[in-house]
């Protein structure tokens, strides 16, 4: 409960008076973003080709 206030009291004290470092540093601190990290790729192992092959939704 208590961390549920903090978030209402820190996205309302934003909505004032608005900037976006300050705001940025809060959703980071939160938790809410992270660090961006250099590129990356994901790969898999064994897979059914039908997933594979065919786009998703």
């Amino acid at each position: 409960m208590i961390f549920k206030t903090y978030l209402i009291h820190g996205i309302s004290e934003h909505r004032e008076d608005f900037d976006f470092e300050s705001y940025h540093s809060f959703l980071t601190k939160i938790g809410y973003l992270e660090p961006e990290v250099e590129d990356f790729e994901i790969t898999t192992a064994n897979v059914d080709v039908e997933i594979t092959v065919q786009a998703g939704p």
